[in-house]
């Protein structure tokens, strides 16, 4: 037995499963299980990763748990200086007023607010705290600064310099906010009811920097998430190496680099094996490659991420666990001490105040110190066995949610606290505040993008730049190759020349000349050559030398002009590039000064704005005081227009009903009076032959009398009476009845038809609610004796005539409920009168145009609807559509009604049915008689709704015209004026105009207009549906629904699914693939959740699985646009429309069929088609979905609008090619079509009979 009433406790947490799946997260996951199975209520609110436009709650389920995650605004989520958000403040006061709960429990404020304690209490609600970490003196949640631990008093003199900031944040700024953070977070504590650590070490830490809580923490341990593990090391410790196991997130604040470090330092490293398993932390890839590196030569093994659950038994003779950080508790540390392990841990923390004796501290950060541990235990390898004697034993998390929930009752006794933070009336200017610094971020870093883009520019300028520098640099060393070359050449002539010299001393004069000067050569080599003319006889050789020593001067005189000629223009293309290089640096400053100039231009052009719309304002200020005085003379016009326009169309109405309801009853009363006297005559018929019957039985009396003697015959009879006396009675008082009921009938249609008459001729209007009391009463009490009396005989095989009302119909129609009604016409058909009626867009015609035809042999009327209506009101409630129906009743004159769907008629046929004596079937396909939203109970926002709320229906018809009065026409009129008269800026301005003016929220006063007309509409519809002789729905869960809005009591509401037309599917056989093919086949809308599916195989890479979606995609084109760009992965395959008669065709191409609705759904064709198929269905796991698919057995339920899940769903059979065919060999029965028409044949002929049906 529990103490006390039952608590319910929301839990604040800064993220949850699935985005999150850490120590905190996995801690809150167990605690709530235990505490729901101790009888308590808790609910989750977590921080969103993602940011919204505006903030927003969301809810889901996880793990059966309630969770609603809030979704901020702005940039910079996760940033300490973005840890208090006042916008989300009233989102989570209505969490709190809403969901009432009993306590708050506080585990982390990031990605909600740090205010969350004071919110508690101003919605007078204790709140309690666990410190799970050392977030509440540190802005950077660790007190890691510079890689070593921070024991500095939180401050801006501290923690200025070591922060996060954006570039454009000054000193001044980061310091005022780092003590508001300060500041805050001891207020939040100091506020708190109750304030728990996992651990004294936490306690300790947080105490000694915030003094005024210190004696108020109170240590409560963790409870385990897992039980208890034993598994003994195998063989002696002497002849294995010493397996050293680490594991958890790889981080560089665990420090898993250290036991590496370690390894490469230790005395014994040959007889030491690390294994470490886990996946690297989000954003840290580069830490897990570095610790590949390190690996790299040594006795490691790296095992990479594991599932939850995945962690050997016994991975090492000892855990490691090196964290750099404080840690608060260390459910890797439980999983060891779990299993009956040692640990060698880091002397930080609370690591070595758990670990007790049965482990070892090394200094943090100390690779070394961490060896010389390792070491140990291999030169004394008893210690191990010791350590392992000395694990402690560890709270179930049974045993710590008990302990808690003491300290939730102790918390409820207790007074909340006295607020210390600043006044409430600071709020409005912290909200303020904390608006005005996310739009400046924001701003600021749209410029930072622009200067960002500008500063590329620059770098792509500068990078051409020094690209042109290069080119030149590659040909100046060019160039001094030439240069080298040519002294090389210059050093060969002058080896040549002093060869020359040594021979002729008459040379001497012009080599040196040759050398000294390479441009005067050629003069010089003439003077050589008429020298050495002289000399030409005197010696050959003299001679021959000389000619070789011209041939080269010559050689070296070309290449030295060609050098020159290339230097000179390198040495000019050098020149263009400097002055190009200047020029594009002038340019760029000159750009530099345009953006500032421009920049410059725009806050000077914000301020015109400001000022304009400041004059902007008064002029419409001015401009509403003149609309309101018109305003008031025209309502006091429209007053008496109003007054005079309703009492001319109620009574108008009420004359027509009236006269609709009289000619119903006259027409009806000459059908019965008809069918009376064929009664009659047969009545006297068979009292003729009665009367002969009695005379032959008299005359058999006699003759026995006479052969016999005289006895006694006596037959027995219920009443007393015996023998042919008493049936001839009966008849004759059946006779006489039937004629009083005639005469009485004829009797009060003369009263009624003398009362109107009266009545019109005196120039009063007519109204079926105004008829006197006594006269109504009289009318109802006898229309149910001539509906029993006036109804044609129901035999067993008679001939019926059926009227079938559907809102839309085949060809152009072909959904569920339109091919449902066809086949079941078809059939009845075969042995009844069958006549449909149901409505069509024709924009060629006007509304209310009524044709008649036959589609397949079936009798049909049509109405023209065009999707009008003059008022929400007659969306539900439309006469014209009502003298539509009565003509057709006057002219089929049907035996029986079954209505399909009502959608674009009235609920009033229901009553003029009735009227005229007809039995009324109603077969429910969906939602419609409670959601005026085309009856899926689904708003808008994608937000499921269980039952009808007028506040929040209000919202899905805002759109609606209420009343065809004089007053929405000249309102109507007044917007239509405002939006061709007033400037765009002014709409704009004034109204926050986009578009068309019609709101996109309700204020207070049309809420609850709005929400009347919502419950106007249940009320009238509620009203009606009470005539209704029979439900039918398809679906246990669409029959619980209605029963549970108690708008039908249970007796009255019959479950029975569809019937299907097996024809197409005789002889069928599915056409196997190599590839996997996933299909959608029904209407692409946004309520079937297409997109879902769409995204969900966008990850899918396998070349052998494609996704094939049937259905006309341009039925909704906003719909269309906004889906085929999701559709990126390219064996996405839109298929389009297909003809009825062909779904055979399409299902025998399809491996697994996927559902993924946004609402409820009720008996889906599709699934059936699928089981016919026998193909597996994937469908949202709600609804008459859900329970057509057993899940796991035939199928797949995912998460409604989760792609994740649900391609964790089609992952499965990705995996496991066979999967589809075993779960398509137990697919679930479908009805026959013939089977449906023959129980709805029999549920017809009860109804008539007037027997119930069950």
């Amino acid at each position: 037995m529990r103490k006390g009433p039952r608590l319910k406790i929301v839990h604040l947490v800064h993220g949850y499963f699935p985005q999150e799946s850490g120590g905190t997260q996995r801690y809150l996951a167990g605690l709530v299980q235990a505490q729901k199975a101790a009888g308590l209520e808790p609910i989750i609110l977590t921080g969103a990763q993602e940011a919204s436009p505006t903030p927003d709650l969301r809810s889901r389920l996880w793990d059966e748990i309630p969770v609603w995650e809030l979704v901020r605004s702005g940039l910079y989520l996760d940033s300490w200086y973005r840890s208090f958000d006042p916008e989300a403040e009233s989102l989570i006061l209505s969490l709190f007023h809403d969901e009432a709960p009993d306590l708050v429990h506080v585990h982390h404020w990031r990605r909600l607010s740090r205010n969350l304690v004071r919110l508690a209490e101003n919605a007078g609600i204790p709140a309690v705290v666990t410190l799970h970490d050392v977030a509440t003196t540190c802005p950077r949640i660790h007190r890691i600064r510079e890689g070593d631990f921070c024991e500095r008093l939180a401050g801006a003199v501290h923690c200025r310099d070591c922060v996060s900031r954006l570039p454009f944040q000054t000193d001044e700024e980061i310091g005022e906010a780092v003590d508001l953070y300060r500041d805050d977070f001891e207020a939040e504590l100091a506020r708190a009811s109750l304030i728990l650590s996992p651990s004294t070490a936490v306690s300790r830490l947080v105490g000694g920097f915030i003094p005024k809580v210190a004696d108020a923490i109170e240590v409560l341990p963790h409870g385990r998430l897992e039980d208890p593990i034993r598994a003994r090391r195998k063989g002696s410790p002497e002849m294995q190496p010493l397996v050293v196991a680490s594991w958890g997130a790889l981080h560089p604040m665990k420090g898993q680099h250290l036991v590496l470090d370690a390894l490469a330092s230790s005395r014994h490293a040959s007889r030491i094996r690390v294994e470490i398993w886990g996946g690297a932390a989000k954003g840290e890839s580069r830490y897990a490659k570095e610790l590949e590196e390190l690996a790299s030569g040594l006795n490691v093994v790296l095992h990479g991420a594991y599932p939850a659950g995945g962690l050997p038994k016994r991975p090492g003779d000892v855990a490691v666990f090196p964290s750099l950080a404080f840690e608060s508790h260390s459910f890797a540390l439980d999983e060891a001490l779990l299993r009956g392990m040692p640990v060698i841990v880091s002397n930080r923390g609370a690591l070595p105040e758990r670990a007790g004796a049965a482990g070892v501290t090394f200094e943090p950060g100390r690779p070394e110190d961490l060896a010389r541990q390792m070491d140990a235990l291999i030169e004394h390898p008893e210690r191990l066995q010791a350590m392992a004697d000395a694990v402690p034993r560890l709270p179930t998390m049974r045993q710590h949610a008990a302990a808690l929930e003491k300290h939730y009752r102790r918390a409820l006794k207790s007074k909340l606290r006295a607020p210390t933070m600043r006044s409430d009336s600071s709020e409005p200017d912290r909200l303020f505040l904390a608006r005005q610094m996310r739009r400046r971020d924001e701003q600021l870093f749209e410029l930072r993008g622009q200067v960002e883009g500008l500063n590329d520019l620059v770098e792509h300028l500068k990078g051409e730049v020094e690209e042109r520098e290069a080119v030149i640099d590659e040909k100046d060393r060019t160039l001094q190759e030439f240069v080298e070359n040519l002294e090389r050449l210059s050093r060969t002539l002058e080896q040549k020349e002093q060869e020359i010299v040594e021979a002729s001393d008459l040379l001497a004069k012009e080599r040196r000349e040759l050398g000294d000067r390479i441009d005067r050569r050629d003069a010089a080599l003439a003077a050589k050559e008429e020298t050495l003319a002289e000399f030409v006889s005197s010696t050959a050789a003299l001679q021959e030398a000389l000619n070789q020593a011209r041939e080269d001067s010559e050689l070296a005189q070309k290449r030295t002009r060609e050098i020159q000629s290339h230097l000179e223009a390198e040495q000019k293309l050098r020149a263009d590039e400097e002055s190009r290089r200047g020029a594009l640096e002038a340019a760029l400053a000159a750009e530099r000064e345009q953006w500032r100039a421009r920049l410059s231009d725009l806050e000077g052009a914000r301020d015109e704005l400001r000022r304009r719309l400041e004059e902007t304002e008064a002029a419409l200020s001015a401009s509403r005081v003149a609309l309101e005085s018109e305003r008031r003379l025209l309502e006091e016009t429209r007053a008496e227009l109003r007054a005079t326009a309703s009492r001319a169309e109620d009574d108008a109405r009420a004359l027509k009903r009236t006269e609709v309801l009289r000619q119903g009853l006259l027409a009806r009363a000459e059908d019965r009076e008809a069918t009376l006297l064929l009664r009659e005559k047969a009545l006297a018929e068979a009292l003729g032959d009665l009367v002969d019957a009695r005379k032959r039985y008299e005359e058999l009396l006699r003759r026995v009398h006479e052969r016999l003697g005289p006895i006694s015959v006596e037959v027995p009879h219920p009443e007393g009476l015996t023998g042919t006396d008493a049936l001839l009675e009966r008849i004759v008082a059946n006779h006489a009845r039937l004629h009083g009921i005639v005469e009485e009938r004829n009797e009060l249609l003369d009263h009624l038809v003398a009362e109107l008459g009266e009545r019109a001729s005196n120039g009063r209007a007519v109204s079926g609610d105004r008829v006197s009391s006594s006269l109504r009463l009289k009318i109802e009490g006898k229309m149910a004796a001539w509906r029993r009396l006036g109804r044609r005989p129901s035999t067993p095989g008679g001939r019926m005539r059926i009227l079938l009302v559907v809102h839309d119909f085949l060809p152009k129609h072909a959904a569920g409920t339109e091919i449902y009604t066809f086949h079941l016409a078809k059939q009845l058909a075969q042995r009844h009168d069958v006549h449909l009626l149901f409505c069509e867009a024709r924009h060629d015609q006007a509304r209310y145009t009524v044709s008649k035809g036959v589609f397949e042999g079936l009798p049909y009327t049509e109405v023209v609807h065009n999707y009008q209506w003059e008022s929400f009101e007659e969306t539900y409630n439309d006469p014209r559509m009502e003298e539509i129906f009565t003509d057709v009743l006057r002219g089929f004159r049907p035996d029986l009604l079954h209505i399909q769907h009502l959608h674009y008629f009235s609920f009033g046929f229901i009553s003029l049915a009735k009227a005229f004596g007809v039995p009324v079937v109603y077969t429910l396909h969906e939602y419609m008689l409670m959601c005026a939203r085309g009856g899926q109970l689904r708003r808008e926002d994608g937000e499921i709704c269980a039952l009808p709320e007028p506040e929040k229906c209000a919202d899905c018809i805002r759109h609606e015209t209420l009343a065809n009065d004089y007053g929405c026409r000249d309102e109507r009129m007044l917007k239509e004026a405002v939006e061709r008269s007033l400037p765009d800026r002014l709409k704009r301005a004034f109204l926050g105009y986009s578009g068309p003016l019609k709101p996109d929220r309700l204020d207070a006063a049309s809420r609850q207009m709005f929400a009347r007309a919502i419950e106007a509409r249940l009320a009238f519809v509620t009203e009606k549906i009470r005539d209704v002789d029979l439900f039918i729905s398809p679906s246990a869960f669409l029959r619980d629904r209605f029963i549970e809005s108690g708008m039908i009591a249970p007796e009255r509401i019959i479950h029975s699914d569809n019937g299907f037309d097996l024809t197409p599917w005789q002889g069928f056989a599915h056409r196997p693939s190599t590839t996997l093919r996933f299909g959608f086949v029904g209407t692409i809308a946004e309520y079937k959740g297409v997109h879902v599916l769409v995204e969900a195989f966008e990850g899918v890479e396998a070349d052998d699985v494609e996704l094939r979606i049937w259905g006309d995609v341009e039925t909704f084109q906003e719909y269309k646009q906004r889906l085929l760009p999701l559709a990126r992965n390219p064996r996405t395959r839109f298929m389009g429309r297909f003809e009825n008669g062909k779904i055979a065709e399409v299902m025998a191409d399809l491996d697994v069929l996927v559902v993924p609705s946004l609402w409820y759904e009720n008996s889906p064709l599709t699934i059936h088609e699928a089981w016919l198929a026998g193909i597996p269905v994937i469908c949202s796991d709600i609804g008459g979905m859900a329970e057509l698919v057993d899940d796991g057995v035939n199928g797949f339920h995912f998460r409604m609008g989760d792609a994740r899940d649900l391609r964790s769903r089609m992952d499965r059979f990705i995996e496991d090619r066979e999967l589809a065919r075993r779960m398509g060999e137990k697919v679930g029965p479908v009805k026959d079509i013939r089977e449906d028409a023959v129980d709805m044949e029999e549920r017809y002929r009860r109804l008539l009979r007037g027997k119930p049906v069950t």
